[in-house]
């Protein structure tokens, strides 16, 4: 019995379900339905409070609302926007209340408020209804992926890399808003900040925009930032591979065993090489792991290794491509017991190329099939992504 389960690069950094994760417990109101309720009941917004965490090669904002329930029934869902003008891919969405009680569930939604291209949404679903007049602070973050854009686009072996990141001026929203601030923290490995949208004040690694900078009212995709966005352009030499899409075929044996075959293809989404390639660097980066005195690794922007945790039972591992075996890689158990294979492509992850590879492994049917006395089937396979193998049945994802 074979399961396939792939997922595509507009999954993996599309504006829906991808590699980081739309939450377990959220829906896709096809209908469309939800959002046109939820952005017609009356909320008002006195402050939003943005915060935008700008990491190695995801970012995440974070939203903070003083809401107000100023209609006349009890409201149970309240509708948020974002941009869709800019590089970043919103992937995943959390919300709570302030401090993280009451989680609430959040559903993508796949149809365009109004028409307007430029804009997605999501519904959150309180845990509780909101009465006529009950005010509360409303917590959701944004987790992006491909937050960054190269510029310039190009550069030899040995230069620095320069990221911009572009997100909407103001927070948009379907609701009446009061003020709004923003604060755009920096990676800690960032280097020089070359410009920033003006308006805002730098210390350190933080940049804030205040009040000023956005005014209140309903935020419209004119005024979201299409054509005056929030713009950060700041040295950061960190690779920005991605997986453009993963494949994944699970096979249960009768005789034992489970077999694991993935598939990867792995880009560099950097800045571009140009010029000539020496692996003359790389190799003094190899020996100087080994403890030996070698001058440092000019070659910054790369991509060398990746990380994979398996399974405790994991066995007969397997790592190859279109050549034939890559023999660059090793596997060791972590402090926990898991199984760590260190995986290194056959040659460094420059600006703008590619890798592809098969990794594959096996795990006894005894640490993966469970029994489920709740159906007619004898045993159950408990697949990652919450969907479910039945043994003796074939299945097609």
């Amino acid at each position: 019995m074979r399961v396939l389960a792939a997922l595509t690069a507009a999954q993996l950094f599309g504006a829906g379900q991808h590699a980081l994760g739309v939450a377990a417990d959220s829906a896709i109101d096809l209908s469309g339905g939800a959002l046109a309720v939820a952005e017609q009941q009356a909320w008002s917004v006195s402050s939003v409070s943005r915060s935008i965490k700008l990491s190695a090669n995801t970012a995440s904002a974070t939203v903070t609302m003083q809401i107000e329930n100023v209609g006349k029934v009890p409201l149970d869902s309240f509708a948020v926007r974002w941009s869709t003008a800019f590089s970043a891919r919103v992937g995943h969405i959390t919300a709570s209340r302030k401090g993280g009680a009451g989680s609430f569930t959040v559903a993508m939604q796949p149809g365009l408020p109004d028409g307007i291209s430029e804009i997605k949404s999501a519904v959150i679903n309180l845990d509780q209804t909101a009465a006529k007049g009950e005010k509360m602070t409303l917590v959701y973050t944004l987790h992006m992926g491909l937050p960054y854009v190269p510029l310039p686009k190009e550069i030899d072996l040995f230069q620095d890399q320069w990221l911009v990141f572009e997100d909407s001026q103001c927070v948009p929203s379907p609701y009446n808003i009061g003020k709004q601030t923003t604060v755009a923290e920096l990676p800690d490995s960032a280097g020089e900040v070359e410009s920033f949208t003006e308006g805002a004040q730098r210390q350190g690694k933080k940049i804030t925009w205040d009040e000023s900078f956005c005014q209140g009212g309903k935020a419209s995709i004119t005024d979201s930032g299409e054509k005056k966005p929030l713009r950060i352009h700041f040295g950061h030499n960190a690779h920005q591979a991605y997986f453009k899409t993963v494949k994944r075929e699970i096979e249960v044996s009768h005789w034992g065993n489970i077999a694991f075959t993935e598939d990867y293809k792995l880009h560099h989404g950097g800045a571009q090489m140009t010029g000539s390639f020496s692996r003359v660097s790389f190799t003094w980066a190899d020996y100087r792991d080994k403890g030996m005195q070698t001058p440092p690794n000019p070659v910054v922007t790369g991509m060398q290794e990746l990380s994979a945790v398996l399974p405790k039972t994991a066995r007969n591992l397997h790592y190859r491509d279109e050549i034939g075996n890559i023999s660059s890689s090793n596997a060791r158990r972590d402090d926990r017991g898991y199984v760590l294979a260190q995986i290194r492509p056959r040659y460094p992850l420059l600006g703008g190329w590619n890798a592809d590879w098969a990794f594959s492994y096996d795990v006894p049917t005894r640490s993966a099939l469970k029994v489920d006395v709740a159906t007619d089937c004898a045993d159950i396979f408990p697949e990652t992504n919450r969907r479910s193998v039945i043994a003796g049945r074939s299945l097609r994802h």
